[in-house]
């Protein structure tokens, strides 16, 4: 406003000058008026350029104040002043709340990065976990579409994990039971608040049984809330083994407890008789009772010392046997079994076998255990050859070998687990329960020595026990 007041007062006293007396000519012009002319035309040019740059400044203020809302950085302070001091004003205000306001901005970020990362962190560690359980493990979502699953997952199910995340159930389980299981969690939240399993036998391996367990996924702040459900898929095939093993085993024990008391029960009642029972059928009577009873001695004495095997109180008394002593008693205790069915005992140790520590009754009942064994499994007319030498680095072996009816390479490798019987039709004819040649191994195992098998289909067998014999000088019996 001042200028243009001052260029307003130079024009007026230029037309002043030049009405008080004509001229003709440039030179006649006032000097005055010379100078002024171009100082008011200068003053017009700057107020035009002012009012200009007063608008470009007024159109910045507002566009400031649009971004200060936009960006939530409108305050309360008292509102600048016009024009140029009032703009830097406006501005320096402006980048103080800009500032402010990216700092802000920047710790809202690190926080989100370290959350983000927090987060990542228990994804991998939730993971890990997953991917070191035992169990093949599946996680799927509220549609049961698999959104995790370990690597264990894939032999056991036959199907890759690419083929697994992310795709329906239909798409890659075969089994209609599983599906059926899967499906009926899908339904709704009321079916999955139960924990639920199942047990099948793939197709590609009928001989296996796997089992299946749904467990549900709640909130641990809303139990509400499902977020999904693990599956869980185990191979059980050894436990269903097991199970199936011990019924044999019950049928099998109850078998042989029956014969025996029959048999005991029979020749009891022709006791009664015993004063018009003539001798030799009188001292039969005792005898066979006499070998019922021992032979259901054998095995619950068998079955007690598998239940102290099991629970960890089987313990040994180690001390110094003769071993050769140690075989001629079992030789003749077994020697009457052995011909009432027929077979032949064969006895070859030398007279200087010498001695080892051993347990010697429990040693007692794993040599039995094989004679015994040896005898069942020969025909009528046949052998059995219990031997005995010396091996080097101080090793002593045993051998009981038969010529009966021998077993496959199968059962060689089989015959000392738990309840296991050859399913061969010869060997399920004679009667057993599992429990003897495990029992034996488990005997020369807690005294450090190892029992092998060798046999042939029709050719026979031979079980072998090799353990560390005592020193020679320790052998010495000191003179009175």
């Amino acid at each position: 406003m001042a200028t243009l007041a001052a260029s307003t007062a130079a024009i007026g006293l230029i037309v002043a000058l030049l009405n008080a007396r004509p001229f003709t000519a440039v030179g006649d012009i006032p000097p005055v008026a010379a100078v002024a002319l171009p100082v008011a035309l200068v003053a017009a040019l700057l107020y035009w350029i002012i009012r200009r740059e007063s608008r470009l400044l007024a159109q910045l203020n507002d566009r400031m104040d649009e971004a200060a809302k936009a960006c939530g950085l409108v305050t309360a302070d008292a509102k600048p002043a016009a024009g140029l001091n009032g703009f830097v004003e406006r501005y320096t205000r402006f980048m103080q709340l800009a500032d402010a306001k990216l700092h802000e901005l920047d710790r809202q970020t690190l926080e989100a990065q370290t959350a983000s990362s927090l987060l990542a962190y228990k994804h991998e560690k939730a993971e890990a976990v997953l991917d070191s359980i035992p169990e093949a493990v599946l996680v799927v979502d509220h549609a049961c579409v698999p959104t995790f699953a370990n690597p264990k997952i894939e032999p056991l199910l036959g199907v890759s994990r690419e083929a697994l995340i992310g795709n329906p159930p239909q798409q890659w389980c075969t089994n209609k039971e599983v599906l059926a299981l899967l499906m009926r969690f899908a339904q709704g939240m009321d079916a999955a608040v139960h924990t639920a399993r199942i047990e099948y036998a793939p197709e590609a391996h009928p001989d296996r049984r796997i089992a299946v367990s749904v467990h549900p996924l709640f909130s641990p702040r809303d139990r509400a809330t499902l977020f999904g459900m693990l599956v869980v898929f185990r191979d059980v095939t050894q436990e269903y083994t097991a199970r199936q093993a011990g019924a044999e085993f019950v049928a099998h024990v109850a078998h042989e407890l029956k014969t025996p008391l029959a048999a005991l029960a029979a020749y009891s009642e022709l006791l009664l008789d015993y004063r018009t029972l003539p001798e030799n059928e009188r001292v039969n009577a005792v005898n066979v009772i006499r070998d019922e009873v021992e032979r259901t001695a054998a095995l619950i004495g068998n079955l007690l010392s598998i239940s102290k095997l099991d629970t960890g109180n089987l313990k040994i008394a180690r001390h110094r046997v003769k071993v050769h002593d140690l075989l001629q008693a079992g030789y003749d205790s077994i020697n009457r079994n052995a011909t009432s069915k027929g077979v032949e005992i064969e006895l070859k140790i030398p007279p200087d076998l010498g001695s080892a520590r051993l347990d010697k009754d429990l040693f007692r009942i794993a040599l039995d255990n094989l004679l015994s064994n040896a005898i069942k499994y020969s025909n009528a007319g046949g052998r059995v050859t219990l031997s005995a030498e010396h091996l080097a680095e101080q090793k002593m072996k045993i051998s009981v070998k038969d010529h009966g009816i021998g077993m496959s390479a199968e059962d060689c490798a089989k015959v000392f687990d738990k309840y296991y019987r050859s399913s061969s039709k010869e060997a399920t004819a004679r009667s057993g329960h599992g429990l003897g040649l495990y029992l034996a191994r488990q005997i020369v195992e807690l005294h450090h020595g190892t029992i092998a098998v060798a046999s042939e289909l029709g050719k026979g067998t031979t079980f072998t026990i090799e353990f560390e014999a005592q020193q020679a000088k320790l052998e010495e019996v000191p003179q009175a």
